[in-house]
């Protein structure tokens, strides 16, 4: 999976700056799902001899990665030539993405587009580029200490960078400090990177029973379809091998952008991991495995029960997967959706085509792996809703 994170800001940075901007770009192409995204903006033809941000990501990129890597991990989207200013001069390298619309529609598709943001210095598009991040609570960091927007903007909106960021409050007062030496910058850099990083991964939590007949289900099929949505599947017992199951439990919940549970024989600690995830105001992934539909609906517990109320069936072949037995799905949301998958041993229907995009995983998962992709994108607006309503008190 490609983790894309953007680096923006300024087009005159001092040689400190720069030298911290190389050294952030080295650490986070040490993570080998990065993709790097620039605005392609080398410099204002009256001034080649200042250098930009994108300018220096580009250099120590293309002195890091060799050719055929540099071509996968480096994307350049820059304004259509017909649309951008006649004194900005742009480079074209890697991955080149031409945008249409006004300036700030292709900051958007930019902010989009990537999965996390750091910011350095900039001045009024910087602070265009992090306002879109925070309204779509996008992962996005200004580096405060480098200045112009990125200072002013991490000044008004310090405590929703720090909490949805879950800075500590060492790194805080580093990304603050104005007076750091060569070393402690590069040693920032890292911390910046590792930090993005973390935040830029697609983290989908799965709760469900462990044990015999539950791990086979999640790895050939929970686990297959919150990759085809593109998120890293994240299962206590399995990612986190050492802790307290209730803390480790709530720690996971905090940084998940999506949440799937497996409902199956209610068991009671996955019940209780069910009524945490909806007093945070998240909106989960549900499913139950029963022979028959016949049978899940009567013994559904009754606060559950309305939200299957909507009811579809869906039948398919899975090829290359063999589970224990016939099994039925049942899939069910609280926006009312309910379909039932049966899963079972053999090839597929001749009539039943596969995603090109996806050959390995079949439609119905796929449909499954779009409202966990979509899920992910609202996951935490509640939770970000009240970290910022406690930092206007």
């Amino acid at each position: 999976m490609k983790t894309r994170v953007a680096i923006y800001g300024g087009t005159n940075l001092t040689t400190e700056t720069v030298r911290f901007v190389r050294h952030l770009t080295r650490d986070l192409l040490g993570f080998g799902d990065v993709v790097l995204l620039s605005g392609g903006f080398d410099c204002f033809e009256q001034h080649p001899e200042r250098t930009s941000v994108d300018r220096a990501v580009l250099a120590e990129a293309e002195e890091r990665l060799p050719p055929n890597q540099f071509a996968k991990r480096f994307e350049t989207w820059v304004p259509a030539p017909a649309l951008d200013r006649h004194s900005v001069k742009r480079f074209k390298k890697g991955i080149t993405h031409e945008l249409i619309g006004t300036a700030q529609a292709r900051r958007f598709k930019l902010v989009n587009a990537a999965d996390a943001l750091i910011t350095i210095v900039g001045e009024g598009n910087t602070r265009s580029v992090l306002e879109l991040a925070l309204a779509v609570e996008k992962p996005a960091l200004p580096v405060a200490f480098t200045g112009g927007d990125s200072g002013r903007m991490w000044k008004r909106h310090r405590n929703e960078f720090v909490g949805s960021l879950r800075l500590t409050p060492e790194l805080t007062r580093h990304l603050e400090d104005r007076s750091q030496s060569a070393r402690q910058l590069s040693r920032l850099a890292w911390h910046v990177a590792s930090v993005v990083h973390e935040a830029a991964q697609k983290r989908c939590l799965v709760l469900m029973p462990f044990g015999p007949g539950h791990d086979g289900f999640y790895s050939n099929v929970i686990r297959r379809t919150i990759v085809a949505a593109d998120f890293v599947p994240h299962r206590i017992d399995k990612d986190d091998y050492a802790g307290n199951i209730p803390s480790l439990f709530l720690s996971s919940l905090e940084r998940a952008r999506a949440v799937v549970i497996d409902l199956t024989g209610w068991n009671p600690n996955v019940m209780y991991e069910l009524g945490q995830v909806h007093a945070r105001g998240i909106s989960p992934f549900l499913l139950v495995r029963h022979p028959t539909i016949k049978r899940t609906l009567p013994d559904m517990p009754f606060y559950l029960r309305h939200e299957g109320s909507s009811l579809n069936r869906i039948t398919s072949m899975v090829a290359g997967v063999s589970p224990v037995n016939s099994t039925t799905i049942c899939v069910w949301s609280q926006r009312h959706m309910m379909a039932t998958i049966a899963w079972v041993k053999g090839q597929r229907r001749p009539n039943q085509r596969m995603e090109p995009a996806c050959p390995t995983v079949p439609c119905d998962l796929l449909a499954a792996a779009r409202l966990i992709r979509d899920r992910g994108g609202n996951c935490n607006k509640r939770r970000a809703g009240k970290r910022r309503a406690r930092s206007k008190r």
